[in-house]
């Protein structure tokens, strides 16, 4: 329990809210659920056989009891409070915190997409589900041994020891299912993007047949989560079933014992009676545990894959910082790396102000590292990126905002209608800036063949609409922007070959007010590109005009043949 509380305080403290207020409600309805239980052994000794007790005892007895009862209800409901404090308070936190997140560090922590349906969930069941019956098998059963060491020392001792023996039970259990519980995750995690992968691709797969590979592996991971739930059930159960017998073995051997002592005369029948349900005070909490550990290993898991986001460091700007001037682009010996390779490796150029620049080169050169880096996702290990003559990092976070508009590969929208996604980049464009950003995007004729056209709902993410309608919706959204830095990674990626000309030709007109820095696969976008940068192996191998450099790399040439052809 203790490790269960140190975890969730090392969550930030707006995550916490009402858990001091809950677990303090706890422990007093744990403590008056053993003194009850007391209460009744002490006032069958006082009653005798004929149970005549006194009316003191039995006022005490139940009004103990009713307390506890009311106190109970009142501490489950600030479990529940609790909970959706924490839920909102990590939410709310993470909403502030993965924005400025190293997104690199965070993205070898967890996916942020599951963060919500995983960690925070888990998490959030902790004060509602898990910390009562925690509580409550800790408390109430140090309550009753207390208790019973001022009626009995030697029965007092026999529960400490038998207490030990349940919870090393209980320990040893765990560890045995601990990595057995993470490798069923990972399976888990596996199973659930293979049927996204099944589920995304049904018309190829019905076209390949029951056969075909992705077939294959989704049987296979689904075979693999079943082996590993197995498995899992497998080694929790030796320790199930010790923690069992021993619960059972031992009232059997006191229920016996006490038989023999009182067939012997040494014990009454009441006796009897008060020592097994001091017993059974005891160990019922206990008990109630057992059914909880491998959830209580899963809410750790939670919190310790929350408490590692929030440790994931956070890009810091300044509350007053540089003002830039201009647009142009200067990266300055700029090395970057992941983990313990580099993979950009000093990176030097200019991207001039009012010009496009066009990055090129081979997959897993670093093109978009190099982007994020401009788009300060990240911050270089070495070196320096200047906009408008001043490093990104000493602008404030407003500055940045309004200086660049970045368009990257798979750009997400947000639910709502298709003018409010388009007007995020500004707020006060007219209803004819919103025509002629959507035409220049090649937009403009879908949106009006919608029934709501500008009302379209476009989806959580933009599932509504195509793959192709999300890039240009987002590239129209680049083209209303009054951002003088234009930053976009595969802008033409997922558009057929007409909307593409027309989206190069619109990105090359840009550059009358825009500085664009592109990065493309297209060859016809590269060769109109003012500057060229061509990169190989996370170094800048070449920079100039597109045909000074192919004149002198040939894999820049044979890049711009294939469009000749």
């Amino acid at each position: 329990m203790l490790a269960l509380w140190r975890q969730l305080y090392r969550l930030p403290d707006a995550c916490r809210g009402a858990l001091n207020v809950a677990m303090l409600w706890m422990v007093i309805s744990a403590i008056l659920d053993g003194v009850s239980g007391l209460l009744l052994a002490m006032a069958l000794l006082q009653g005798g056989v004929e149970l005549q007790w006194p009316i003191v005892t039995l006022s005490v007895l139940v009004g103990v009891t009713v307390t506890q009862a009311c106190v109970a209800y009142y501490a489950t409901r600030c479990g529940f409070m609790a909970s959706g404090g924490m839920a909102s308070g990590l939410i709310m936190q993470l909403i502030q915190h993965l924005p400025q997140a190293r997104q690199v560090k965070l993205q070898s922590v967890i996916s942020p997409q599951t963060l919500l349906q995983g960690p925070v969930m888990q998490a959030m069941s902790i004060p509602a589900h898990l910390l009562a019956p925690i509580v409550t098998a800790v408390v109430t059963s140090s309550t009753v041994v207390i208790g019973v060491f001022f009626i009995h020392l030697g029965l007092a001792i026999g529960l400490c020891l038998a207490g030990i023996v349940l919870l090393a039970i209980l320990g040893w259990s765990r560890s045995r299912q601990r990595q057995t519980a993470l490798a069923r995750e990972t399976a888990e995690r596996a199973f659930a993007e293979e049927v996204q992968a099944f589920a995304d691709c049904q018309s190829l797969l019905r076209a390949a047949g029951r056969n075909s590979e992705p077939r294959q592996r989704l049987d296979q991971s689904l075979k693999q989560l079943f082996l590993y739930s197995r498995a899992l059930l497998l080694r929790g159960l030796p320790g199930h079933l010790g923690f069992a017998v021993c619960v059972q073995g031992g009232l059997a051997f006191a229920l016996l014992l006490g038989a023999h002592c009182l067939a012997q005369g040494d014990i009454s029948g009441l006796q009897l009676l008060v020592v097994l349900i001091l017993l059974v005070r005891f160990v019922e909490p206990l008990t109630v545990l057992s059914h909880f550990d491998q959830a209580l290993d899963n809410a750790r898991h939670a919190l310790d894959q929350l408490i590692a986001v929030f440790a994931v460091p956070r890009l810091v700007s300044p509350s007053c910082g540089h003002q830039p001037n201009g647009g142009q682009v200067e990266v300055q010996e700029v090395a970057w790396k992941a983990g313990d390779q580099y993979r950009l490796s000093h990176v030097s150029f200019t991207a001039p102000d009012k010009k496009v620049t066009a990055i090129i080169g081979p997959s897993g050169a670093g093109k978009s590292c190099l982007l994020a880096l401009l788009a300060r996702l990240d911050d270089p290990n070495m070196g320096q990126v200047l906009m408008g003559g001043c490093d990104v990092r000493q602008m404030t976070e407003q500055s940045l905002t309004q200086l660049r508009t970045c368009v990257f590969q798979g750009q997400s929208l947000i639910s709502g209608p298709v003018a409010w996604n388009l007007l995020m980049s500004s707020p006060g464009a007219s209803q004819a800036e919103l025509d002629q950003a959507a035409e220049q995007a090649s937009i403009l004729a879908d949106i009006q063949r919608w029934p709501e056209q500008w009302a379209h709902q476009v989806g959580p993410s933009g599932r509504l609409l195509s793959g192709g309608q999300r890039q240009r919706l987002a590239l129209a959204r680049a083209f209303l922007s009054p951002s003088p830095v234009c930053l976009l990674d595969e802008p033409t990626s997922s558009l057929d070959a007409v909307s593409a000309g027309r989206v190069v030709r619109q990105l090359v007109a840009l550059k009358n007010h825009k500085t664009v820095i592109v990065i493309t696969h297209q060859p016809m976008l590269a060769r109109q590109a003012d500057h060229l940068l061509f990169l190989q192996q996370g170094r800048l191998v070449d920079q100039g005009h597109p045909d000074a450099v192919a004149e002198r790399q040939p894999w820049v040439a044979d890049f711009f043949t294939d469009m000749d052809h």
